[in-house]
């Protein structure tokens, strides 16, 4: 019995592995600002995806991650240091960890502070977005338990919707408050926008009607006195 099982589990792993990934090869970008992000998002993916397909061998995730990363990305693999091991690690996050101190981008909290207190909300951006990217900055910041207070001090300074500001402080909300009560708003005005645009067409399509009649009207009064009459749609 114990023999069937295993073997079917072999059938099992072998159909899984059967399974092609749809994600491409990690490409280093050429601006070495933007590697780690990169980075971050291609194994973010490759993850999602060997979760997918469920591949939890350990020696298969590290297969896939040198098959499927490009040859870059397997040469890298051979050729970088081991990091330093640490408690409840495997082969897998190991190799991770070494691509991570590759790509990654050495943490300066000063630097990532700094560069946090400089942003502002771009004239695009709703509010809602502009609290997204802020969460992301803060993410290097290490502000801990207190980064949503320091998300939410900073969108209090920044932003221009100051019955918005007024509200926040008076109500004393937390940063999702502050987000739910922003994102109903801004909801709200673009169905106000659209009504207004709407009504817009709508006045010049009946602006449109009144000339097509005039025309017709004056049409008909000059076919009139010069004897003819011509058939207005």
């Amino acid at each position: 019995m114990a023999e069937g099982q295993a073997a079917e589990q072999n059938n099992m792993r072998v159909i899984v592995m059967s399974k092609t990934l749809k994600i491409e090869p990690f490409k280093i970008p050429d601006n070495h600002l933007k590697v780690g992000r990169a980075w971050e998002e291609w194994i973010e993916d490759f993850e999602d995806e060997i979760t997918y397909f469920e591949i939890r061998e350990i020696r298969d995730k590290i297969s896939a991650l040198k098959i499927y990363g490009g040859q870059e990305l397997k040469k890298l693999a051979r050729n970088l240091p081991d990091p330093p091991p640490i408690e409840v690690d495997n082969e897998y996050e190991k190799l991770k960890r070494k691509l991570n101190n590759h790509f990654l981008p050495k943490k300066n909290k000063r630097y990532a502070r700094y560069t946090f207190s400089k942003q502002r909300m771009e004239s695009y951006e709703s509010i809602v977005a502009y609290a997204a990217r802020m969460r992301e900055k803060a993410r290097d910041c290490e502000y801990g338990d207190q980064a949503d207070d320091r998300i939410l001090e900073h969108l209090i300074q920044t932003i221009k919707d100051n019955d918005l500001i007024k509200r926040c402080i008076q109500k004393r909300w937390k940063l999702e408050q502050f987000i739910e009560e922003a994102s109903q708003r801004e909801d709200i005005g673009q169905q106000v926008k659209d009504m207004k645009d709407d009504h817009k067409v709508a006045r010049i399509g009946q602006r449109a009607e009144k000339h097509r009649r005039d025309y017709k009207f004056t049409g008909e009064k000059q076919a009139k006195a010069h004897g003819s009459y011509t058939c207005y749609e």
